[in-house]
């Protein structure tokens, strides 16, 4: 598939320089933060229950990884326009390669901890459909498989889908009108449409599910979460065009919308777009937290096993207190750091590197099948 661009946004990744974009960074090393505090909590308690509540938000960094994916997205596919000629085919291959080693990796890490016998953080089933599902990344479908064989899986899956439908979104960047009118109809359309079905599908093959564990998938999946993606694109517009009138009555209906059906997310989106806007405007950001976000899925996908060392074999910690819940916290960190500091390397970066081979060969057919393409850039 070819997009054409007569005139370029943005600047290659050399002429645009790495520093212009440590503001994204931050924002992961933020996200990741406030994820790895809020499973601490649940295990090292402050005994404040107001404090343990704050901590607890930091849940929502999720939401913030969204925000910040969907403007890389469109940052890196508008980038390559014109320069490669399997545009979009080349776009799915280097996120996947990137995303499934490490993930493939997690599934068997909480697979061996599952057969020990942890109870913490580790695979709840191994059933043939939660593993085909979870091995290609789908399995944000159907909630027995959502995260059952990576803790925290299922957010990941809601990521691997949106890169799924996220060229067609990318076509529409030329017009927020058009962006917001697909959020309105897709909120619509799962309210009234999407979840009845579902639910019908549920009582129809007598899935025994929760109330909780259809909340938890409901609340994961991809067209509750789909705005927060759409957020990051328009943030993406608004920084490369430069703010209009235009782009804030476009946005105007979805965040009505979109407050009425799930109103904590949309305040949620609404704080995540304004702390990004808060780090883009030369905000004084300390280096260490670019460095953090830059190793944030993995201290996403391994803090888990950390937290199932130090919980089974770690020393045994009773009561509760705020000194508590920075030693545990610490502990996790600095675990989860010197993890990452083995798979980052060797399997993010590795999965980049295979999926840049396969990108490589991918324009190399089209060339010798007698199309012309610049060669593709990393």
């Amino acid at each position: 598939m070819s997009i054409q661009s007569p005139t370029p946004i943005l600047p290659t990744p050399k002429e645009h320089g790495a520093s212009r974009l440590d503001f994204l960074d931050a924002g992961r090393g933020i996200a990741i933060l406030g994820v790895m505090a809020v499973h601490t909590v649940q295990h090292f308690a402050t005994g404040m229950a107001w404090l343990d509540f704050m901590i607890g938000c930091g849940q929502f960094g999720v939401q913030l990884f969204y925000i910040i994916s969907a403007y890389t997205m469109s940052y890196t596919l508008d980038m390559r326009i014109g320069r490669e000629r399997n545009l979009i085919v080349n776009f799915w291959i280097r996120r996947y390669c990137r995303i499934a080693l490490p993930f493939w990796a997690g599934m068997a890490v909480y697979e061996g901890f599952r057969a020990a016998g942890v109870g913490y953080f580790s695979s709840i089933s191994a059933d043939l459909y939660s593993l085909i599902t979870s091995t290609f990344l789908v399995q944000g479908f159907w909630p027995s498989s959502l995260s059952s064989i990576v803790p925290g899986g299922g957010t990941i899956a809601t990521e691997a889908i949106f890169y799924m439908i996220f060229p067609l979104i990318f076509l529409m960047r030329g017009n927020v009108a058009r962006i917001a009118l697909f959020g309105v109809a897709v909120i619509i359309s799962d309210h009234w449409m999407i979840r009845p079905l579902y639910r019908a599908a549920f009582s129809s093959l007598q899935a025994n599910f929760s109330g909780y564990d259809i909340e938890v998938f409901f609340y994961y999946y991809i067209l509750n979460q789909l705005p927060i993606f759409l957020s990051g694109i328009y943030l993406y517009v608004v920084k490369t065009k430069g703010f209009q009138r235009s782009h804030l009555l476009a946005a105007i209906p979805l965040l009505l919308v979109y407050s009425v059906a799930t109103p904590k997310l949309a305040a949620i989106g609404l704080l995540g777009f304004g702390l990004l806007i808060l780090l883009s405007d030369n905000l004084r950001i300390p280096a260490w937290l670019p460095w953090i976000g830059r190793y944030s899925y993995s201290l996403y996908l391994f803090h888990f096993a950390v937290l199932n060392l130090i919980l089974v074999w770690g020393p045994q910690v009773h009561g509760q207190g705020i000194a508590v819940f920075l030693m545990g916290y610490a502990a996790v960190v600095i675990g989860a750091v010197g993890v990452s500091l083995i798979t980052k390397p060797l399997l993010e970066d590795g999965g980049t590197k295979l999926g840049r081979l396969l990108v490589a060969l991918n324009e190399r057919r089209s060339v010798s099948g007698g199309l012309t393409a610049r060669p593709p850039t990393a």
